[in-house]
């Protein structure tokens, strides 16, 4: 990068004036006023922040020089050009990772927006990074800022599911993702007993127990498949789901 044909635009505070062109020039300046001016520079800047910003690195540099009402400021002025200086969810990720307030995680996830989450998260472990660092209930919103349909071409099997799962809230997350999905969904993603055994491993009894009762014996035992299936599911249960899949199995001599 030839730093001499990089545009540079103008700052005037308390009647000096220098130029800024890149993320690290931003920072660096942002850093020298110690917050004392960030909101005068920012809107001085303006249309050119997302110019300037460039790629993730360049966001991180700079969101860590901003005071939490700076940073809702840079975020929204950015606007609909955020998902592509972001570029993948695992940024994003590392991004939520440094963030220390839901307030601005939140401004970040509806300026992206669906289509800019869209853009972003093109798989299950894209979006167990997105959902990774999140805080309280930023989680859920995620999850129906994508939708059924959505969630559905993004979570294709059992392992998926799991994947998700673990980074989701069990009080309420988990049910969310769960109902968006459709629980008759859920069955039909869940291959064999590793994966069933994965899904009840990442979900506390209330749900895993939903889940079998949604399940069919046909469908439970074609889950479950063979023995070497048994042994790993059975080994894995909670006493109630335990109890709950020798209900369905009619397994008269099982004592909890």
């Amino acid at each position: 990068m030839d730093l001499e044909k990089i545009p540079r635009f103008p700052i005037s505070i308390e009647g000096y004036t220098f130029h800024v062109g890149t993320a690290n020039e931003l920072s660096a300046a942002l850093d020298v006023l110690q917050g004392q001016h960030d909101r005068i520079v920012l809107e001085q800047l303006g249309p050119h922040l997302a110019d300037i910003i460039g790629d993730s690195a360049g966001l991180m540099a700079t969101l860590r020089s901003l005071s939490q009402p700076d940073q809702l400021y840079l975020v929204k002025t950015i606007g609909g050009r955020l998902a592509g200086i972001v570029q993948t969810a695992r940024r994003m990720s590392n991004i939520f990772a440094m963030l220390s307030s839901a307030e601005v995680e939140n401004q970040f996830l509806a300026t992206l927006g669906h289509d800019g989450l869209h853009y972003l998260v093109k798989n299950a472990q894209d979006l167990s990074d997105t959902l990774e660092w999140l805080y309280g209930k930023s989680d859920t919103k995620v999850l129906k800022l994508f939708g059924s349909d959505r969630l559905k071409q993004i979570i294709r099997s059992g392992a998926d599911l799991s994947l998700v799962l673990n980074m989701l809230d069990a009080a309420s997350g988990q049910r969310v993702l769960m109902d968006l999905l459709g629980w008759d969904h859920v069955v039909e993603l869940i291959r064999n007993g590793n994966e069933l055994a994965q899904t009840l491993r990442a979900t506390p009894s209330q749900i895993g127990t939903h889940l079998i009762a949604t399940m069919s014996q046909e469908q439970l035992i074609h889950i479950i498949g063979n023995e070497q299936d048994w042994a790993y599911l059975w080994e894995r249960l909670e006493p109630a789901e335990a109890r709950a899949i020798a209900k369905k199995l009619n397994i008269k001599d099982y004592a909890a």
